[in-house]
Parts: C-alpha cells; sequence; structure tokens
C-alpha cells in the first residue's frame, strides 16, 4: 500500500502538511498564522545563521526565499521522530533561481516544536545528523528515547525513502537473498 495514502496521525504531521501546502503555494499571509510571534530558530550547522527571534524575522526570511525562487517548495525527505509537540526530519528546498541561476536543492535537518497550532521553535542540523536530530527531539519531547530509532523503523523508513526515489535497485537491496513473503489473507 501507499504510506503516503493514509492521513498523518499526529499534530506535528499534520501541521507540517498544512505548512508544506502553505509554502508551496507562497501564501505569506497563512505562513504567517502558522509562526508564533516569539519564534526562535537555533542553526546548529557549521556555516549557520544567527538565532533568530520573533515572527517578524521568520517573515523577512520567507520574503526573501520567495523572492529568490518563484517556484520554491519545501519536501520532507524523511521523518525521523515525532510526537503530538515536536516534530524531527530532513527537509529540501527546491527550486529554480529567478536571478537564472538553475536549478537549487538545499538540504536541511530541523527538529521544530509547534504548541497551540503554531511553529514556536526551529533547531536546524546538518541534514546528516541524525544523532543530534534525534537527541534534540528526545530533550523537546521529553520522550526517554525518541521515537523511530528501533531497527525496523529506521528499515522501514530506509526502504520508503528508496521506493519514493522510483530507483528499484535501490529497493532490492535492501532485501536478503533468501527472503520470503508469505500472503495469509484469503484473497492474498
Amino acid at each position: 500500500p501507499d504510506a503516503r495514502a493514509s492521513p498523518p496521525q499526529r499534530a506535528t504531521e499534520r501541521f507540517w502538511d498544512e505548512f508544506k501546502r502553505r509554502f508551496d503555494a507562497h501564501d505569506l499571509d497563512g505562513l504567517i498564522e502558522l509562526i508564533d510571534e516569539d519564534w526562535v530558530s537555533v542553526d546548529h550547522r557549521q556555516l549557520g545563521w544567527e538565532e533568530l527571534h520573533g515572527r517578524e524575522t521568520q517573515v523577512a526570511q520567507l520574503r526573501s526565499v520567495f523572492a529568490a525562487s518563484g517556484d520554491v517548495r519545501v519536501d520532507r525527505i524523511e521523518l525521523l521522530a515525532c510526537d503530538e509537540r515536536v516534530i524531527a526530519q530532513r527537509g529540501a528546498w527546491r527550486g529554480t533561481m529567478s536571478d537564472g541561476g538553475g536549478q537549487v536543492e538545499i538540504p536541511f535537518g530541523v527538529v521544530t516544536v509547534v504548541e497551540g497550532g503554531r511553529r514556536v521553535r526551529d533547531d536546524f542540523y546538518e541534514p546528516d545528523d541524525r544523532e543530534a536530530m534525534l537527541a534534540r527531539f528526545a530533550e523537546l519531547s521529553g520522550a526517554s528515547r525518541a521515537l523511530g530509532e528501533r531497527p525496523p523503523e529506521r528499515s522501514m523508513a530506509e526502504w520508503i525513502r528508496r521506493w519514493e526515489s522510483g530507483d528499484l535497485d535501490a529497493v532490492m537491496d535492501l532485501y536478503a537473498e533468501e527472503w520470503v513473503l508469505r500472503d495469509h489473507r484469503p484473497m492474498g
């Protein structure tokens, strides 16, 4: 079955879907509604920004992003962990530069706190720094263990990532040679 066909179960996943919908439509007024007045962003990347504060700072960033690319969108690459308040994920901003600079893809990792239907905090990480994102998720969520770190969950997330990329060879690399499927349904 198509994993994308089922609706997101957690409030943070539903929030992300709405944020993406508004971002991809360049709906600045709609995005403003999703940002808390006291929003904070901390960038932990090696070449990151300074700490940012306040909705107006985020709005200024969004305006500059939309000006730089008329077709910019944001895509989730991998959901690392989520609960009703905190979501950790890898993603990418993708689009065409307005100045004729061609296609651009900027990957990122982010842990976002959502309260009352608004983003209150973002912690940005290098996109491949899963351990740091999962540790921050556990810290912000109060979880003793980050969701999604167990081997079966990680394996399924990787299978979904490869399946969605359309790379059948990469998908098949995840299967053992002796892998067997038994369908026990009456009409299997």
